[in-house]
């Protein structure tokens, strides 16, 4: 009993210290919170306007969390040790243990944004068949268009629009053609079905690259897993771009 007595007394002043120097790496956090809020906030008249708030206080949160946790962990198995030199080395365990847990949360976010990258592009890869364009033709003929037939088949059900554009001199040339006020129907599952795009001039000659947009919109009885929207165009520069799904157009089927 008169060691765990005198262990007690010893170890007092011990916690007292402790709780002084936790005290203090607490209230340090004012300023640096302040000179935080301040110095690094963001604004100003260039073209860049960068807002680093956050960039000292949080670390400086975490640390002393960690910090007052360790040192206390240990002055609890070694109660009768030095305060200063514990708390000196529960900070550089405790730097360690926030750059060990900072590259450990770092490669979990990079494989999660992988796998969840994976897992997008296999959706592409089964929603770039969901519509197959089968052939196109104008009407009444290729010299004199006045509108621009598609023979389309859908994989999924859906809401079923579309619209065509021509432009001279490659995809994005001027425009001379497009469709306005497109149709919508209901597609099924397995369907397929003709489309008409009726087309509106915007200016005289011919259009040499011509792109045919078709969508299958989820509705209340679809099957489509999301909205899909495929480009069919020549030559696209990307297969996704984030928004539209990109294939090549095949050439127009001739009348006759």
């Amino acid at each position: 009993m008169e060691a765990d007595a005198d262990l007690y007394f010893r170890a007092s002043p011990m916690w007292k210290q402790h709780i002084g120097i936790c005290t203090a790496l607490v209230l340090l956090g004012i300023p640096l919170y302040v000179a935080d809020r301040y110095l690094l906030k963001g604004g100003g008249g260039g073209w860049i306007s960068l807002n680093l708030n956050g960039l000292i206080i949080i670390p400086y949160i975490a640390f002393v969390a960690v910090q007052i946790a360790v040192s206390s962990l240990a002055l609890f198995q070694f109660p009768t040790a030095r305060v200063l030199p514990l708390h000196l080395l529960s900070g550089v365990i405790s730097i360690g243990l926030l750059v060990v847990g900072f590259f450990a949360y770092s490669g979990y976010e990079r494989a999660q944004e992988t796998a969840d990258y994976e897992k997008r592009m296999e959706t592409i890869r089964q929603l770039r068949e969901a519509i197959e364009l089968r052939e196109w033709w104008y009407e009444p003929n290729a010299e004199a268009p006045t509108e621009i037939h598609v023979r389309v088949k859908v994989s999924e059900s859906g809401r079923f629009s579309g619209n065509a554009e021509g432009r001279a001199a490659g995809n994005f040339g001027e425009m001379i053609f497009n469709t306005q006020d497109s149709p919508q129907r209901q597609a099924g599952k397995g369907e397929e079905f003709s489309f008409v795009f009726p087309l509106h001039f915007l200016s005289e000659g011919k259009a040499d690259a011509v792109s045919i947009a078709l969508y299958l919109f989820k509705d209340q009885t679809g099957t489509v897993p999301e909205d899909l929207a495929i480009i069919f165009e020549d030559n696209p520069s990307t297969e996704y771009d984030g928004h539209f799904i990109y294939k090549q157009i095949p050439p127009p089927t001739p009348k006759g």
